[in-house]
């Protein structure tokens, strides 16, 4: 150095200060290097840049350090979004300067660390993209630089796999939890979001569709890739049928359904077109105690149907009734004996009534004393009868 060679006259004090502050800065001397790189390709119109300065000595901080840059005319606008540092940018400087201008003045830097900066800049769409950034300092050998060679990428669109066409029944979630989701891939960034948009088409009734699900992809720069998923939604469950349960009815009685139950129906999907039924009647015990087995049948509006059988038997346990004046108990001479009545009688389900007579004579004490039982039974056709 310097100072041990110097002849300093009395009063000198102004060079010596100056020495003196010369020898401490050889004394505290250290080297830096300064790096520029982009963080990325170009994405929504803008990259971001990035400043390190690293202190690559071992003993002493580097101090006064003051980055300086000017984006070239491919840049426009740049902008920092973090915490509180020492930065200036264009008409904030002083004094004012080119918009694309910028200085930041860094803490001190401790031996071995290392500090950044991050800003974002719009691309433009023509211009020069090669930039050079300086840094100075107090105690450092030799300004540094790095130069960014202008070599931007566009960001790549993201990939996108449609689940497979699917064919779901009405009764079915056609959301993607049931029917699948994409799968995709972002091949410079995180992974990308995925939503979709339905259109629907009207199938051949009200329950069945074909849906046609576009979904997109969209990475963190807004670049998107779209496919397509067929939904087919189909019908084929017919209605939900309560029938009314078998029942047993008298003769008389009427067999329709206001009668005997009516059955009802719901469709999980449309609605029930109609409920209809068709009769079969077997013949019973008796003329008058068939067996109607009834046949009931939903349709909805898919045509899609559904049958059940309600049993209904009829029986006959009602006697006939006499319609004519009974004879009463007499007694006559054995020369008056009457002649036997002809009883009539009806029945509630048997139009004709089988009507039989029988007379029993009982012997008296004498040739010409006697005792004539008549008996007349009506009886319909399911053997219930009357005497």
């Amino acid at each position: 150095n310097t100072l041990a060679n110097a002849d300093y006259a009395i009063g000198d004090f102004a060079t010596l200060a100056e020495d003196l502050e010369e020898f401490i800065n050889e004394l505290c001397r250290t080297t830096i290097i300064m790096e520029k790189d982009v963080l990325g390709p170009i994405c929504n119109g803008q990259v971001q840049f990035r400043f390190r300065i690293i202190n690559t000595g071992d003993e002493s901080a580097a101090t006064g350090l003051v980055l300086r840059d000017t984006f070239p005319t491919g840049y426009a606008d740049p902008t920092y979004n973090g915490p509180q540092i020492k930065l200036c940018i264009g008409a904030a400087c002083d004094p004012p300067a080119n918009p694309n201008y910028f200085e930041w003045v860094p803490e001190p830097l401790p031996p071995g660390d290392t500090v950044e900066l991050i800003l974002t800049v719009d691309v433009l769409p023509n211009g020069n993209y090669v930039n050079t950034g300086w840094t100075t300092g107090e105690n450092i050998a030799n300004t540094v630089f790095d130069t960014f060679n202008g070599m931007l990428t566009q960001d790549a669109p993201p990939t996108i796999t449609c689940p497979p066409m699917i064919t779901v029944e009405c009764t079915a979630s056609t959301l993607p939890a049931n029917t699948g989701s994409p799968t995709g891939t972002n091949p410079d960034g995180p992974p990308p979001t995925y939503a979709y948009v339905d259109q629907i088409a009207p199938g051949s009734c009200l329950a069945e569709k074909t849906i046609t699900r576009t979904w997109t992809a969209t990475d963190n720069c807004s670049n998107t890739a779209t496919c397509n998923q067929v939904i087919v939604v189909v019908d084929n469950t017919g209605p939900v049928l309560a029938c009314p349960p078998n029942i047993t009815i008298d003769c008389a009685a009427s067999s329709a359904p206001s009668a005997t139950g009516q059955a009802t129906a719901t469709d999980a999907c449309s609605i029930v077109t109609g409920i209809t039924h068709a009769d079969v009647t077997m013949s019973g015990p008796c003329p008058a105690e068939p067996i109607i087995t009834r046949t009931w049948t939903a349709t909805d509006a898919c045509n899609n149907s559904i049958t059940h059988i309600q049993v209904i038997t009829v029986e006959d346990t009602t006697d006939p009734s006499w319609t004519s004046n009974l004879p009463g108990n007499v007694s006559v001479e054995c020369d008056m004996v009457p002649v036997a009545a002809v009883l009539t009688a009806d029945d509630n389900c048997d139009l004709n009534v089988t009507i039989s007579f029988d007379e029993v004579k009982t012997n008296g004490d004498c040739p010409h004393n006697y005792t004539l039982t008549r008996t007349w039974t009506a009886m319909d056709n399911c053997s219930n009868a009357i005497t």
